[in-house]
């Protein structure tokens, strides 16, 4: 998702693939990108050895829920930004991804304006449990719900372009890894976890579960940066000045509640 982007778009190196070096929303600052002959950070991870995965689209990952139907909607007194898993998937680069839609919408007065709209890329490695960000095709829009622009759109397999971790199945406190590696598309996101704890408070909730807490920078941009917060079994929690209002399937499900539906 760019950096602002949403919860779930866009934050690795040991042996195989626990991928993190201790290690959404990609920022695009176009000042800076493209960057034509692009060098990973060496601090962040940027090899997952992902060609030795079994890719599923199964909910492994209780950071990153990936089951249809769950939707999790966050506000500030400015925005609101609702994020649903869809019963859809696109294939992105040979991998059979999870399609998930963010909506984000202005406030002005009773009134939500939109302002973008994204469908982002996602899977799971099996092995590991790691939730891949395979890309995004993002639309800015006017405030009839026209689109006006593109920007922030990549793909895996696409201009160059891989997939990096949205939430690694290791999490290691000090770990950066990128979400992002598209540095043709101005898409280059990556992200650190700054601490895990057993419990997280977000908007009017008091979340009893453990909690992951990330910060998220982009090398598009080196001055912005935001904080996130996941927190297991719900999702991004916490998105800059964003937090949670809402969540819960919305096929007739109470918001508001985790349901485990096996």
């Amino acid at each position: 998702m760019a950096m602002h982007k949403s919860p779930y778009r866009p934050a690795r190196t040991t042996t195989f693939f626990l991928g993190l070096l201790l290690v959404p929303m990609a920022v695009q600052a176009q000042e800076v990108c493209p960057i034509p002959n692009f060098e990973p950070d060496p601090l962040f991870t940027s090899s997952f050895m992902e060609e030795h995965c079994k890719w599923t689209l199964k909910d492994l990952n209780p950071f990153f829920p990936l089951r249809p139907g769950w939707q999790t909607v966050l506000e500030s007194d400015e925005e609101v930004s609702v994020v649903t898993v869809l019963n859809e998937t696109f294939k992105v680069d040979g991998v059979k991804t999870r399609v998930v839609e963010e909506l984000a919408f202005e406030k002005d007065g009773p009134d939500l304006i939109p302002i973008e709209r994204s469908r982002n890329f996602y899977a799971i490695c099996e092995q590991t449990g790691s939730a891949f960000y395979f890309g995004e095709a993002s639309s800015e829009l006017d405030e009839d719900g026209n689109v006006i622009a593109t920007t922030g759109s990549w793909l895996a397999g696409t201009n160059g372009a891989r997939p990096g971790f949205i939430m690694p199945g290791t999490r290691l406190v000090g770990g950066g890894y990128y979400e992002e590696i598209a540095p043709a598309d101005s898409a280059l996101d990556k992200a650190r976890i700054q601490e895990i704890t057993d419990g997280c408070e977000a908007g009017e909730f008091n979340f009893d579960k453990q909690c992951v807490k990330t910060f998220n920078t982009s090398d598009c941009d080196p001055a912005a940066a935001e904080e996130k917060v996941y927190a297991a079994g719900i999702g991004n929690v916490i998105d800059e000045d964003l937090e949670v209002t809402k969540f819960g399937f919305v096929n007739g499900h109470q918001h508001g509640h985790y349901q485990n539906n096996d």
